[in-house]
């Protein structure tokens, strides 16, 4: 059988699978590339040789870090008031889409904004009386716009690629490029469904719905804007200074992959959330994408 209707045929059953069982995606996905691997001579060397590990690390850290704001509640409520205060209806769906656009700019990026804040969305949707359609283009056009921005999860990604094909003194310079690039896009699309669904009609959320954020939520605020602040001001010192040895050296020792490691830890030890934090994860697409179409550049190769 051809190999392009097996690996699509893997990816369609591990997502039904998935759905009907509830078992991580992703996992089914590496299940049935081990199973392919075999039917086509590859080892088991060959195999793990295809997962890009720095990828790995860099989206288990940044996601699993951020999972303790939603586990816990705090991105819930932060979300819901911030909601609540906004004194016209008809600005609701705009700062909805600020409200994705920031999440997944401070670090998270566009996988962990579409498994944490599509609930979050859609609940808020249901509760304004908003188009189920406009809210999914808010969740996924802000998730785009604020991830590639090149301090965030796909900006990061970004940049690893370009500096992969050697082009490493312009890696910078195309990261912003394509950041620009997808604000337009994603921007203009997010305006064309506001008109297209109405999203000035919507209704508000009264201030008597929300709740407060208790003693761990205030710390997992504490937490996560201490890690921001250590991957994004040695970065800027070092933009706005770029002759000070320091600055450089300071921004490079502040790598956001690792810190997220130690966010991680101190969150663990604060215990901030409980430890299904895990399931909660969006890196089952990942999984899927990589694994397979990684086998698919090593068979076609």
């Amino acid at each position: 059988m051809d190999i392009n209707i097996l690996i699509f045929s893997a990816l369609i059953l591990s997502v039904i699978i998935g759905f009907i069982s509830n078992v991580n995606t992703g996992l089914l996905a590496i299940v049935f590339s081990y199973i392919l691997s075999y039917s086509y001579g590859f080892s088991v060397n060959d195999v793990l040789s295809l997962w890009p590990m720095k990828l790995f690390f860099i989206l288990l850290s940044i996601t699993y870090f951020y999972g303790f704001a939603v586990t816990n509640g705090t991105l819930t409520i932060i979300s819901e008031r911030i909601v609540a205060s906004v004194k016209k209806a008809y600005m609701i769906p705009i700062v909805l889409f600020i409200l994705v656009v920031i999440f997944a700019g401070i670090g998270p990026g566009h996988y962990a904004a579409f498994a944490f804040m599509s609930p979050l969305i859609m609940s808020i949707a249901g509760k304004i009386k908003m188009n189920k359609i406009l809210a999914a283009v808010i969740i996924y056009s802000g998730a785009c716009v604020g991830s590639f921005n090149p301090f965030s999860l796909g900006g990061r990604v970004t940049e690893q690629l370009v500096i992969g094909t050697g082009l490493v003194e312009s890696s910078f310079k195309i990261t912003n490029a394509v950041f620009f690039n997808m604000a337009i896009v994603h921007i203009g699309l997010f305006v064309i469904c506001y008109f297209l669904f109405k999203g000035y009609k919507v209704s508000h959320i009264e201030n008597n719905q929300t709740q407060t954020l208790n003693k761990k939520q205030k710390q997992t605020v504490a937490l996560i804007f201490s890690v921001f602040a250590l991957v994004i001001i040695p970065s800027l010192l070092s933009s706005f200074f770029p002759e000070s040895v320091s600055f450089k050296h300071l921004s490079k020792i502040m790598e956001p992959t690792l810190l997220s490691f130690v966010g991680i830890c101190i969150a663990t030890l604060l215990n901030l959330s409980d430890n299904k934090v895990l399931s909660h994860l969006g890196a089952q697409l990942i999984a899927i994408l990589t694994i397979i179409t990684r086998f698919y550049e090593r068979m076609t190769n």
